[in-house]
């Protein structure tokens, strides 16, 4: 399964997106931007069309701030969110014990990120080590899963279990050829044979032409 994510900074655009695709997809990552820039009007838009939710907010902050953010947005019906597992234990696990209704992904280390951009704020460990100590972490403080790159899939799989959710981003299909600003990139269907329980898919779709046929397309590449 995979979540498309709405890169859009205005409502009307969303809107237009969403009711376009909405009959045969309905799995949607709301990131940044979009959240930014319309709030919780796009999240309820979402469920009244019975999407499942994942709001990508990468949360990271004291402990405290993070139990209260965490307590409005149980509030709404999101089903997934994300939290930097670099905000620390203490974080993690307030965070964890703020909700029961949302399941928590942690990420580890953004797929836009290589092994020199560590060095250059000051983590002089391999990448892979970084991201697993991490996902160790959000293991221990009982977080659903993780987000990770494609090259990590199979580790986390074998090391943590089969039923800690791994979510990959920086999924490029065979009929979308750019990089864009992602550095650790993976085919879906390469993904999905690794063991990825989602993926996130997104400018190959919501800039499609024709969404719909992009969307048919990632979906016979994943079954193949």
């Amino acid at each position: 399964m995979f979540f498309i994510a709405l890169d859009f900074n205005n409502f009307k655009t969303f809107k237009e997106f969403v009711d376009k695709v909405i009959d045969i997809h309905k799995f949607f990552k709301v990131g940044l931007e979009l959240f930014v820039s319309e709030g919780f009007k796009v999240i309820d838009y979402l469920k009244n069309k019975e999407a499942v939710v994942f709001l990508d907010l990468k949360l990271e902050d004291i402990p405290n701030t993070i139990k209260k953010t965490i307590k409005v947005l149980d509030n709404f019906e999101i089903d997934y969110l994300t939290l930097h597992i670099s905000g620390g234990r203490e974080m993690l696990i307030s965070a964890r014990e703020s909700t029961n209704k949302i399941k928590l992904l942690g990420v580890s280390v953004l797929t836009s990120l290589s092994q020199e951009d560590l060095y250059d704020v000051g983590i002089n460990l391999p990448l892979s080590a970084v991201v697993m100590k991490r996902v160790f972490l959000a293991k221990e403080c009982n977080l659903d899963g993780v987000v990770i790159s494609g090259n990590f899939i199979e580790k986390v799989k074998q090391t943590i279990g089969k039923k800690f959710l791994v979510v990959v981003p920086g999924i490029r299909p065979e009929f979308y050829k750019e990089k864009d600003d992602q550095k650790q990139v993976i085919t879906p269907k390469e993904a999905i044979k690794k063991g990825a329980d989602f993926l996130v898919v997104g400018r190959a779709i919501t800039n499609s032409q024709d969404p719909i046929s992009a969307i048919m397309k990632l979906k016979e590449e994943i079954m193949l």
